[in-house]
């Protein structure tokens, strides 16, 4: 993130477009490796045969790569809404920056829209779908395993995980509200049809801050554009 703070302003669209290529492919490993139980399951099996651990040991957590999976897809989005940000002619005009690099965010207009609809959806319907999935859990049998078969203790591991895994999601979640809510009217015009469904599914998710989030998006953005439009 650091490195994207220095050489924001210096790098050239092509660099940002490897960055995000990167970013990305770094999410969908971390992504896709936490979806895979069964590989995380024989991986720590491999781990408790050959550490020779005892049975209290064994089932302290399960290999993940949750780090991985937001921190990689947090930055996307911080990039993706940055160019987008200073992508319009308005904003560019306040910023001291060279003729070559306006050319650049011109040009990255076109190339991050398709970007940020493709990844908000994806986290938000993401972060929702895990939202459902945790409240439909009992929330108090986190240690109700601890005397049972190894099977449902690692159902419960599993069961943690998640949860542990929505919570992470929120700060990804609230990158890509606050990143629609710095939408200007002509980009909100071109973004809402993908926008509005969202937000009228998010608007039920579980966390109060989310939802906090979502109706500042329909205060700021989808409401006054809607009173725009019955006075037409």
């Amino acid at each position: 993130e650091k490195l994207i703070t220095d050489y924001f302003y210096s790098w050239q669209l092509k660099h940002h477009q490897n960055f995000l290529s990167a970013l990305e492919l770094c999410h969908w490993h971390g992504y896709l490796f936490n979806e895979n139980i069964q590989l995380r399951l024989n991986l720590h099996a491999i781990s408790v045969a050959s550490l020779s651990l005892s049975k209290a040991e064994k089932f302290t957590s399960l290999p993940q790569l949750l780090e991985q999976e937001v921190l990689s897809i947090e930055l996307f989005l911080k990039i993706v809404f940055q160019l987008y940000f200073e992508s319009d002619e308005s904003r560019r005009r306040k910023v001291d920056i060279n003729i070559d690099h306006a050319i650049n965010l011109m040009s990255a207009d076109v190339f991050v829209r398709p970007m940020i609809e493709r990844i908000s959806t994806i986290v938000l319907l993401r972060y929702l779908k895990m939202d459902r999935d945790n409240c439909s859990q009992s929330q108090s049998d986190d240690n109700m395993y601890l005397h049972y078969t190894d099977s449902l203790l690692l159902a419960s591991l599993l069961k943690k995980f998640d949860r542990e895994r929505c919570v992470r999601y929120k700060s990804t979640v609230i990158i890509a509200l606050n990143g629609i809510l710095s939408f200007t009217e002509v980009q909100l015009l071109h973004n809402i049809e993908w926008i509005v469904p969202l937000m009228s599914k998010l608007i039920l998710c579980s966390d109060i801050g989310v939802r906090a989030s979502v109706q500042s998006v329909y205060t700021n953005c989808i409401n006054p554009l809607l009173l725009q439009l019955t006075k037409r």
